[in-house]
């Protein structure tokens, strides 16, 4: 195995801490280009068949990579080899438990048309998946072209899953540190902007029915993630979501459930998490 962190001209102490360990870790140091620009330096400069990434705010379980050669030994036609995240927060104490509700799990599987419809699903993120270095290298890495590109991760799976299976085993493989400020409004907007701007990149691979959908979806979670900003926030995306797609009931209902939920839970600190409506029979 081999480790190789890129430097991409950070002004903290971040070289001088990798110099005292570039016995064992490959040090690149470059000018600041962002970070699809430096994954791809760092994928460049590597002799493994398998690329894994790890950033600054998430840590990986110990056996993480063990696990994954196993299921990679298993299934070797397999591309991407994904895993579960545990949220945690500054001080290490695990929150939340992340996954998928779809059946996508502990078996090799064509992901395009999810990643599409639902956006990048728990089971395949930066810090728990690994791919082929040939995969990787037959879809050209990250994106660059676009410099205001603002999901290159979820980008790159859509296009790896055009041309590999990929595999998500149901256990948790890293963590993910969740500081206050990477859930301010600014981070979130940024967020889904991103999911916006692949749709329209992508326009070609939705028909009109899906691509209304698949905007609405993006419109309900980020009301459903942004509702701690403020209640007016929360139901003005709602009410693009339902008014782009009216009939996709089941979905909207269950989301503004979440929020008369949290609203109920704000305004009652002590109701409990399964909170119900009551019905009197008569």
């Amino acid at each position: 195995m081999e480790i190789i962190a890129v430097n991409d001209g950070s002004t903290d102490l971040s070289r001088k801490i990798l110099q005292e360990y570039s016995d064992r870790i490959q040090c690149i140091d470059q000018r600041n280009h962002g970070v699809a620009v430096a994954r791809n330096v760092g994928v460049s400069h590597s002799q493994g068949s398998y690329i894994a990434f790890c950033d600054a705010d998430d840590v990986w379980f110990p056996r993480k990579l063990e696990w994954q050669m196993e299921i990679a030994i298993k299934h070797p036609w397999v591309g991407v080899i994904g895993g579960l995240m545990e949220e945690i927060d500054e001080f290490g104490r695990t929150f939340k438990a992340r996954q998928c509700p779809l059946d996508l799990y502990d078996k090799p599987i064509n992901l395009k048309q999810v990643l599409l419809m639902e956006g990048n699903v728990d089971g395949v993120s930066m810090s728990t998946s690994v791919i082929k270095k040939n995969i990787f290298e037959k879809i050209q890495g990250f994106e660059t072209e676009h410099s205001n590109l603002k999901a290159e991760d979820y980008d790159l799976w859509i296009r790896a899953s055009g041309e590999t299976q990929f595999y998500m085993p149901s256990k948790n493989v890293a963590r993910y540190r969740v500081l206050k400020s990477s859930r301010s409004h600014g981070n979130l907007r940024k967020e889904y902007e991103g999911q916006f701007q692949l749709l329209r990149i992508y326009r070609k691979e939705y028909s009109a029915e899906n691509y209304k959908i698949r905007k609405a979806k993006i419109y309900a979670e980020w009301a459903e993630s942004s509702f701690f900003e403020g209640e007016d926030l929360a139901w003005r995306l709602q009410a693009k979501a339902i008014k782009l797609h009216p009939t996709h009931r089941s979905y909207h209902i269950r989301l503004i459930r979440e929020i008369v939920k949290k609203i109920l839970k704000r305004s009652f600190r002590n109701l409990p998490e399964n909170v119900g409506v009551h019905k009197e029979n008569r």
